[in-house]
């Protein structure tokens, strides 16, 4: 019989990886870690599980869904949506029970996920130099580099992994000095390719997540080294703003549609117009139903409805709600909204996040990103999202004392 400790792992190893490679592998990876917690509950009871509240939060955003498939009439829009917000009810109850209160474990696991970014990141530059030999194409017209997953959600998750490494950087206890240079030129690359990335969720969350750790080193904590790290990643960060092209032509078309929107003209991005116009048609759509929204099945259709209403041709696109509390607010209506709200807000305060970098880092970033995105709409967004946030509430204890 394969050890509980062993199957944790495989589940975990499943999870993280199927975020950068395989949808299927990171169903498997939920499916393994519901599976042992189901069969420990059945033959030792519930006397070892922790039902964290911040976790039944998150189930009750679930059960919000579910209850909107009553009055959706698209039934088979509305399966598809309460698929993927499955991990909702399902990641709860798998992470009840304890798994990464040991420090070493779960800075091992961080690395592994640092790691998987930096390889990918690697790829990524390597695979845009075997199609195109140079930068060039990001002169002309701002080409993407290739990512393995969506280009917002990927660059999160860079965000993310560049806060990792500088947690380890300081709270690991590398063996060898190797390690630790090698990490920090990680950092750096890392830093360096969210830039050429240029998509600005990350770029907006990784600033934010920088300007909190620097403010708060420096006041709360009198950690000057923290402060001048800190400074010198944005102080890098912002000379990228004159030497990559990408990051030049991003900016300026951000300042155009600013531009257009306070001037109250037609936007000329077709990104930006397309993520304008969804945001009214969500908050039509919201408004228009307050108490209830439509339905979790019903938000394509109506939202569809409003741009031929609108004479709009994004009707043909179907394009969603480009906000995550919008999106909410159109299929559940303000009550809706609101749970929704205290769900995504309620780890912070409850555990005092704000006290500890890496975890307010995470939520930040995030937090910052579902007012550009539906990022927790799609599987890989939700599952992102849920299986870090639940690793970090598992991993407190440890987060605290290094950082405390």
């Amino acid at each position: 019989m394969i050890p509980r400790t062993a199957v944790l792992n495989i589940g975990l190893v499943l999870l993280l990886t199927g975020l950068f490679f395989s949808r299927f592998a990171l169903a498997v990876g939920m499916a393994v870690l519901v599976s042992s917690a189901a069969v420990h509950y059945c033959t030792r009871g519930s006397r070892h599980f922790r039902f964290e509240k911040p976790l039944l939060v998150y189930t009750s955003v679930f059960l919000m869904y579910l209850l909107t498939g009553f009055y959706s009439e698209d039934k088979q829009f509305f399966t598809e949506r309460i698929r993927v917000c499955l991990p909702f009810l399902l990641l709860p109850f798998a992470f009840s029970l304890p798994m990464l209160q040991d420090e070493k474990k779960w800075s091992l696991w961080l690395f592994y996920y640092f790691l998987l970014v930096s390889v990918t990141a690697v790829w990524s530059i390597i695979s845009y130099f075997l199609v195109y030999d140079s930068f060039g194409l990001f002169t002309e017209n701002g080409t993407l580099l290739p990512t393995p997953i969506n280009h917002v959600r990927y660059s999160l998750m860079v965000a993310f992994a560049i806060l990792v490494g500088t947690h380890l950087f300081f709270n690991f206890g590398f063996k060898h000095w190797s390690v630790k240079s090698f990490t920090f030129l990680l950092i750096a690359f890392l830093i360096l390719y969210l830039h050429f990335l240029a998509v600005r969720s990350g770029i907006v969350g990784f600033y934010l997540s920088m300007f909190f750790i620097g403010i708060r080193e420096f006041v709360a904590r009198k950690k000057i080294r923290h402060t001048i790290l800190a400074a010198f990643m944005v102080a890098t960060s912002l000379t990228s703003f004159r030497l990559i092209p990408s990051l030049q032509k991003k900016l300026q078309v951000t300042y155009q549609s600013v531009l257009s929107i306070l001037q109250k003209r037609e936007i000329e991005n077709l990104s930006d117009n397309g993520r304008v116009k969804s945001i009214e048609a969500g908050l039509y759509v919201g408004f228009s139903n307050l108490w209830t929204g439509v339905g979790l099945g019903d938000v394509k259709n109506e939202v569809v409805k409003y741009y031929k209403d609108d004479s709009s041709g994004w009707a043909s696109i179907e394009l969603l709600p480009h906000n995550q509390f919008v999106f909410v607010f159109a299929a559940a209506g303000l009550p809706g909204l609101l749970l929704f709200t205290f769900a995504v807000l309620y780890p912070i305060f409850y555990y005092r996040f704000w006290r500890y970098n890496l975890v307010m880092g995470f939520n930040l970033i995030m937090l910052s990103s579902f007012f550009f995105d539906h990022g927790l709409e799609t599987q890989i967004g939700v599952g992102f999202y849920l299986i870090t946030q639940y690793v970090l509430i598992q991993m407190k204890e440890p987060v605290y004392n290094s950082e405390a």
